[in-house]
């Protein structure tokens, strides 16, 4: 992933992390591709769960 993210498995349940606090983890067109092929990864896995996280005080300020 080019993208600032973060995906990682903790057993059945995967965590993809939006990595990019400076940019209030805004979505870019990289980041939402990226994002695509995480969640085909996980798709892939079957997990029994996906947590949507992200780093710093803003969950997400919207497209940039």
């Amino acid at each position: 992933m080019t993208a600032p993210l973060r995906l990682d498995a903790d057993g059945a349940v995967w965590r993809l992390t939006l990595a990019a606090p400076e940019k209030r983890n805004a979505l870019s067109l990289d980041m939402v591709e990226a994002m695509h092929e995480a969640f085909v990864l996980v798709e892939r896995d079957r997990p029994a769960g996906l947590v949507l996280d992200a780093e710093g005080p803003v969950f997400c300020a919207g497209l940039d």
